[in-house]
């Protein structure tokens, strides 16, 4: 599974149930690496220099700090937008799948939604 920096509004159940379920899924949470209080646009450029993937669930502010961030960075910056109106399992279930069987290079844009 692709490492991941999970948003500092991120759901922390959905956190702890992935780390339950795969218990090698390397996961860090913005506060343990000081963006906690961040513009949005720093987290993917330094998840992406740290070859993680951010999920969030802060879809508009998101997709506006990627599209700010433009394409010219290498690497290009990965984003999973979990929507709040589903459930910890299924969320879940999705990342997995999303992270476990694709690789971010194969996205057609630079965030994907769950559920997928």
């Amino acid at each position: 599974m692709m490492p991941i920096l999970a948003d500092h509004n991120f759901n922390d159940a959905i956190v702890q149930g992935l780390q339950r379920a795969w218990p090698t899924v390397d996961v860090v949470r913005a506060i343990e690496v000081g963006l906690d209080a961040v513009p949005d646009v720093v987290l993917p450029e330094w998840a992406a220099s740290q070859g993680r993937v951010v999920l969030t669930h802060d879809r508009r502010s998101m997709i506006l700090a990627i599209n700010a961030l433009g394409s010219q960075i290498k690497p290009v910056p990965r984003v999973v937008i979990v929507r709040t109106d589903i459930t910890i399992g299924s969320a879940m279930e999705d990342i997995r799948i999303l992270l476990e069987c694709g690789m971010p290079e194969d996205w057609p844009q630079r965030y994907r939604f769950i559920p997928i």
